[in-house]
């Protein structure tokens, strides 16, 4: 999506576990459908934590505990989704199921190991289907 040419000028295309950014950039970090996907994403989130200043934010959003591929489906049956939008929704389900969905322990656990202090979630999407979690670095 992002090569040959970036969207924008400050578009940057980097590795996760080491972003090419000094330390103390970044007053708020946002991370989307990411962290589920890696096996170590304890790493990632070190490296994250790295970025964002004293007092900054790291807000995100990953699959809940929620999210599976029957969940999914019927709220795509029920929603009246077709096409790319039931297709969309029953992938991220299915890696989902694949690779990880977070519950309120376990992001808690997982900004804590990384050096933020959590702050809290909700669900979001639909039935619940995705955490949005964020914390503050201190």
């Amino acid at each position: 999506m992002f090569r040959p040419q970036p969207l924008h000028s400050r578009v940057v295309v980097a590795d996760v576990f080491s972003l090419p950014f000094p330390a103390d950039s970044f007053n708020l970090v946002t991370c989307s459908n990411l962290l589920f996907l890696l096996s170590e994403p304890v790493y990632a989130m070190e490296e994250i934590r790295r970025l964002v200043a004293p007092g900054g934010r790291l807000a995100m959003l990953n699959p809940s505990e929620n999210l599976n591929d029957h969940s999914a489906g019927e709220y795509a049956r029920e929603k009246g989704l077709h096409g790319m939008a039931s297709a969309t929704l029953l992938n991220w389900a299915n890696r989902a199921v694949q690779n990880h969905r977070w519950t309120e322990t376990e992001t808690g656990e997982l900004f804590t190991k990384a050096g933020f202090k959590y702050m809290g979630s909700t669900l979001r999407v639909g039935p619940g289907f995705a955490r949005f979690s964020w914390g503050t670095a201190e």
